[in-house]
């Protein structure tokens, strides 16, 4: 490591602790989730997102550490999905450089792990957990967080657990982790489906992607950009009230789609006005309503004259949705001329 990676590294550990962030390697303790752990998610994600550069990549928080207000050790647990595991196996020494131990699977089969430690090596402070699209623990790590946030029942139960095993076991981590298995392997998580709202930004008169949507989602609430007023971000002002009263719309939803063509290799000026107009969500007065985005999950749909989705199209907006914390499920994707004559894929619809 070079003395300019090193200078990073302490920068980095510096703000984890600030944060609240770290823990001894021998100890397990509990501390209340907060703001700056969520942070600490962003940026580290963001940062691993573009030192990989691998597309179609997608990361998310994951573990008590992404529930808001709840009590968890304070280590972040990164999950990332990658088109093949291979992917990460050929950047072993990309996470070496960015500070992290490569353990390889680490006593699950299919799963790539990292850990992320302080220079000396003691205080713990981020887990990366890598799978394979399709691996089970996937869904498995997101469907218990949405449960954790979704269920009263779930939470209290878990929170009693956890509290249970740390003041029996005082502080050892391994037990702590074995310990919570019970309760993971036993979970219903029922059959609740999540509310979805689709905003869909296309030039005036498009009619592929709004067919596409249609039969993807026919019966969930749907908003066209077109018929919207001053969906855009200006720099000095303030959001108008219609795209306030917008945002409020959208944050009643689990899941929010974002529908658009495919023009010269780029989705839609009129999703981009869309996206832009986030900005108004980092102005302190707005704050509240940008952390409120937090674990919603995003969806694209996109339709296009080739066979193909164009290299990058997905990436601004899955680093969009790792800013805002949100989980970026991934993108349906249909040729324009096989709308009408192919059956739905529903395969990734839900977790």
């Amino acid at each position: 490591m070079d003395i300019s990676a090193l200078d990073d590294q302490i920068r980095r550990d510096n703000f984890f602790i600030e944060s609240g962030l770290g823990l001894a390697s021998d100890k397990a303790e509990l501390k209340e989730t907060s703001d700056l752990w969520f942070k600490a998610f962003s940026l580290e994600a963001l940062r691993i997102f573009n030192t990989l550069k691998i597309s179609d990549l997608k990361i998310y928080h994951v573990g008590s550490t992404s529930i808001p207000r709840f009590l968890a050790k304070p280590i972040v647990d990164i999950l990332i999905e990658v088109p093949s595991i291979q992917q990460i196996d050929n950047k072993e020494a990309l996470f070496q450089e960015m500070g992290y131990s490569f353990k390889g699977e680490y006593g699950i089969a299919g799963r790539r792990f990292c850990d992320l430690y302080d220079k000396e090596e003691k205080v713990g402070f981020v887990h990366l957990h890598i799978y394979e699209t399709g691996h089970p623990d996937i869904s498995g790590k997101l469907r218990f967080k949405h449960a954790l946030i979704k269920n009263e029942d779930i939470n209290k139960r878990y929170l009693h657990i956890k509290n249970e095993i740390i003041n029996q076991l005082k502080g050892s981590r391994e037990q702590y982790s074995e310990n919570k298995a019970d309760f993971f392997n036993g979970l219903e998580y029922g059959s609740e489906k999540d509310s979805r709202i689709i905003i869909l930004g296309a030039a005036d008169g498009h009619t592929n992607t709004f067919k596409y949507v249609k039969q993807l989602f026919p019966n969930d609430k749907f908003i066209d950009l077109n018929f919207m007023k001053d969906v855009s971000f200006r720099y000095k002002s303030k959001p108008s009230e219609s795209l306030k009263e917008l945002f409020l719309e959208i944050l009643k939803y689990d899941e929010i789609v974002l529908a658009t063509p495919v023009y010269w290799y780029a989705y839609s000026h009129e999703l981009k006005a869309f996206i832009d107009s986030l900005s108004y969500l980092l102005v302190e007065e707005n704050k509240s309503v940008g952390k409120s985005f937090r674990n919603k999950k995003l969806r694209m749909v996109s339709t296009g004259s080739d066979s193909f989705v164009p290299l990058g199209y997905q990436s601004s907006i899955i680093q969009t949705s790792i800013y805002f914390g949100m989980d970026y499920i991934g993108l349906n994707y249909c040729q324009s001329d096989l709308i009408n004559k192919k059956e739905v894929d529903s395969a990734n619809l839900e977790f």
